[in-house]
């Protein structure tokens, strides 16, 4: 059974009578996490983040990730109200190592691509969005070119399926790449966010 990491209380901005989290009915898998600021007047928009795969974050508490993403995206992204987690893997694990042996083992990770669930919170988790941030990292432990793939498949995806006009894509300046951008369980407190090169979404 992965291991899951422990909690901590979500970030200040962050009204957790708002926060909701689509779960299995096992808990082993999280498909969605929505996460809501205290309203302010101009922050009217909402903000989808696809990350690798879930760790202990749900309606009430956070990991470090999901805190680093809420900080990050409060500070630098003024106009947004909500943001939306989703992973290309639905499988909570700490550890990415978990990941791959549930992968070798020829369990179900949740891949978005494969699990019915998860593949419909990212249709209508991207669809509603007005900003998307990319931030799954790298392997890690994972199957270097089964990772690829997977990232590969999912940029796929949105060219094809995402119809809804954005008013942008990013990811973070400091280090990654476009297909493994900096994973926000590393983000500096400090920084700043840039368009993720060579993405279109068609519009209607």
């Amino acid at each position: 059974m992965p291991r899951i990491g422990r909690q901590i209380s979500h970030f200040k901005q962050i009204d957790v009578t708002k926060t909701t989290a689509s779960f299995s009915s096992c808990m082993g898998f999280r498909s969605s996490l929505k996460l809501f600021f205290f309203p302010e007047e101009a922050r009217t928009h909402k903000a989808t983040v696809v990350l690798k795969n879930p760790s202990s974050a749900d309606e009430r508490k956070a990991d470090k990730t999901i805190f680093n993403v809420c900080s990050a995206v409060y500070r630098h992204f003024p106009t947004v109200s909500e943001i939306e987690i989703l992973n290309l893997f639905s499988l909570r694990a700490t550890d990415a190592l978990d990941v791959e042996i549930a992968r070798q083992e020829g369990k179900d990770i949740g891949l978005f691509s494969l699990n019915e669930q998860n593949r419909k919170s990212f249709t209508d988790g991207i669809n509603s969005a007005d900003i998307c941030i990319f931030g799954w990292g790298g392997a890690s432990a994972i199957s270097p070119n089964f990772y690829k793939n997977t990232v590969l498949c999912f940029l796929e995806f949105a060219h094809k399926e995402v119809r809804r006009p954005l008013i942008g894509i990013y990811r973070k300046e400091e280090k990654g790449s476009a297909l493994f951008p900096f994973h926000p369980c590393y983000w500096p407190k400090l920084g700043s966010f840039v368009e993720y090169e060579n993405f279109t979404i068609a519009s209607n």
